[in-house]
């Protein structure tokens, strides 16, 4: 009788503290999940030549980087978790589909990052009114546009004109996405490695990220949802802005996504993404500041309802080892010069 009371007492407990576990610690059961873009050899047909645009080296790098970071410890994402598009693979509709299958796997309080690497260009905005973006000159006249990521086979001629894969991502349509996946959780990370991609939520030289933008009128206007997006969203540079790439160990990478994985090859207990997007500004200020670049990029960040505060990770990890850059080495007088910023 009285171990059977005291087996009862014991199960009465353990369900006790599942539930406070997870009251108080809602992410110790969440899952992680990624959605990495890379699109480096775009068609080579002469309508798309039209728009300026040159092949990148970069993109198929920057996706293989991050998945190697997110596998790796202490991220350990699981494979079956993370999509990756690449190349022929990433289409406007074929993107669409991936956050469309990504908000319908995920759980409550799961973690979600998202990784687009490729050309981005800009179009004209049908709703000033709603959307706050850059201003520019389009022939000769000012207006506001919408910035876009430029998908494989937009304004390519291998879809009709009126197919949606014959287009650009409007960053509207992004919007909406990320909307969806918001009513399930606000863990969310969006990262967009393209030029003019401040506020998305690479053009005519060699290494930059943009191409001209496609003038003309979109087949479908997409309005963004009302109501305070959700995630942290991270842009390589500001809407008017070029995003390049860098030669690391004789590989191409996005320059943004480079300095983003070593970042994040370095961050310790307790910080925040905010953190790690203060770092990689700062190792890119390095490279400004050494002469190693010769276009300036501001990267940016949007948070969102408190989400300045989310970690990297939780709980308590072992710290990576800590490197130093060192900027500018002066061999006749046997000095380096460190700059580390905040």
């Amino acid at each position: 009788m009285m171990n059977h009371l005291r087996n009862r007492i014991k199960i009465a407990f353990g369900l006790y503290m599942m539930v406070l576990i997870i009251i108080f610690c809602p992410n110790l059961f969440a899952a992680n999940h990624a959605l990495l873009i890379g699109i480096q050899n775009y068609p080579d047909t002469e309508k798309f030549r039209k728009r300026g645009f040159q092949q990148l080296s970069g993109p198929r790098n920057d996706i293989k980087q991050m998945k190697k970071i997110l596998l790796a410890q202490p991220f350990e994402f699981s494979k079956d978790n993370i999509k990756i598009l690449l190349d022929k693979d990433a289409t406007h509709t074929a993107i669409e589909k991936a956050f469309a299958d990504l908000s319908n796997r995920i759980k409550p309080n799961d973690f979600v990052y998202i990784h687009f690497s490729g050309h981005g260009s800009q179009h004209e905005n049908k709703n000033p009114k709603d959307d706050k973006e850059v201003t520019t000159s389009i022939q000769g006249r000012w207006t506001t546009n919408d910035q876009t990521w430029v998908t494989y086979g937009a304004s390519s001629g291998l879809y009709p004109e009126m197919d949606k894969d014959d287009r650009d991502i409007l960053d509207d349509e992004i919007n909406v996405w990320l909307a969806e996946i918001g009513k399930i959780t606000n863990r969310i990370v969006f990262v967009s490695d393209s030029c003019h991609s401040g506020s998305v939520s690479r053009g005519p030289k060699m290494g930059v990220r943009a191409i001209g933008m496609d003038t003309r009128p979109y087949p479908k206007e997409i309005l963004a949802p009302n109501g305070s997006p959700k995630g942290i969203r991270i842009g390589a540079s500001m809407d008017n802005e070029s995003a390049v790439e860098t030669i690391q160990g004789g590989q191409s990478y996005g320059r943004f996504t480079w300095f983003w994985s070593q970042a994040l090859n370095d961050f310790g207990p307790g910080e925040t993404w905010g953190n790690i997007f203060q770092r990689t500004k700062t190792l890119m200020r390095e490279e400004d500041i050494a002469g190693r670049t010769r276009v300036f990029q501001e990267p940016q960040i949007m948070f969102h309802n408190g989400d300045e505060d989310l970690k990297v990770l939780e709980g308590n990890f072992e710290k990576r080892g800590t490197r130093i850059s060192v900027t500018v080495v002066d061999e006749k007088n046997k000095l380096f010069i460190l700059i580390r910023g905040f």
